[in-house]
């Protein structure tokens, strides 16, 4: 109806404005001005009968800070385990609730309701896939406990945050390309981990035994070390990997598992000594070093 009125007023301005023209122009010109008029009531009447489209998609590299407009606020930083909550005004029927539910993209979960059946949550079974937004929705057919039919409501909508990032470094380096013997290894974690995973995860080639050390508080994005109970083989290659296995204290797999390999220095040893012959004079004097060369 708006649409139909507005082309309305578009007419009568344009007719109001071809009449006072035309008094005034030739027959020519009251014929091109009749063209120009035509024109443009068509124009109009087609802009006025398309509908247009709203189209709503997330860029490629979504940043939940640059979404505006969302029906719905959209709750960043989600946990992988966290449960989403739907609240409702009233205690609902919960079978026809969960006939209703919708979760996109699909995802396993289990629902459980307060003692009030005015609360619904949402529990991923394997956890949330990291760095994804999810969209929980209610549809039709929803009742409350008094049969009343549920208004339509907007979608909750959370982007679970990312997973954990590792970096992997050896804590003692000499040179640009060897680890001292006593080196251990630095992990770090853009969030906290749990300890016990790492244990089978973190694997040594050729095999060390060693402990681990959290520096820092284990919920504040702590760094772990691992450092060997012996000095390592001098002039030996090793190679740390995180496998799979490892997880943050969630329960979540970690976004990299990298690998390290590094080789430590060589045992110093004698390669060459002067004749002590070539001294001549007496003896050096205590404290003193005969010189000579080492390799490491």
């Amino acid at each position: 109806m708006r649409k139909v009125l507005a082309v309305g007023g578009a007419v009568v301005v344009l007719a109001t404005f071809y009449l006072r023209v035309a008094s005034r122009a030739g027959l020519a010109g009251r014929a091109l001005i009749g063209l120009l008029f035509g024109g443009l009531l068509v124009v109009v009447a087609l802009g006025a009968g398309s509908t247009p489209r709203a189209v709503a998609q997330l860029p490629p590299s979504f940043d939940p800070a640059s979404v505006s407009g969302s029906i719905s606020p959209i709750l960043t930083g989600w946990g992988v385990s966290q449960p989403i909550v739907i609240r409702f005004s009233a205690p609902m029927n919960a079978a026809s609730v969960q006939g209703a539910l919708r979760v996109s993209p699909q995802a396993e979960v289990r629902v459980e309701w307060d003692a009030t059946a005015s609360a619904l949550y949402v529990v991923p079974l394997a956890g949330w896939t990291p760095g994804t937004v999810y969209t929980v929705t209610v549809g039709a057919g929803a009742q409350a406990q008094d049969g009343a039919t549920l208004e339509p409501m907007p979608p909750a909508i959370v982007h679970v945050r990312s997973a954990a990032t590792t970096e992997l470094a050896a804590t003692k380096l000499v040179g640009d390309d060897r680890v001292a013997l006593d080196s251990g290894f630095l992990l770090t974690f853009s969030r906290a981990v749990d300890l016990a995973s790492l244990r089978d995860a973190l694997t040594i080639d050729p095999p060390v035994a060693g402990t681990f050390a959290f520096e820092g508080s284990p919920g504040s994005m702590p760094d772990v070390v691992w450092q060997p109970s012996a000095p390592l083989e001098p002039d030996t290659s090793y190679t740390v990997s995180l496998g799979p296995t490892a997880v943050d204290i969630e329960g979540a797999p970690l976004a990299d598992r990298p690998t390290l390999t590094v080789r430590t220095v060589s045992r110093p040893s004698v390669i060459h000594c002067r004749n002590s012959s070539a001294l001549t004079g007496p003896l050096p004097p205590f404290g003193w070093r005969i010189p000579m060369s080492v390799n490491g």
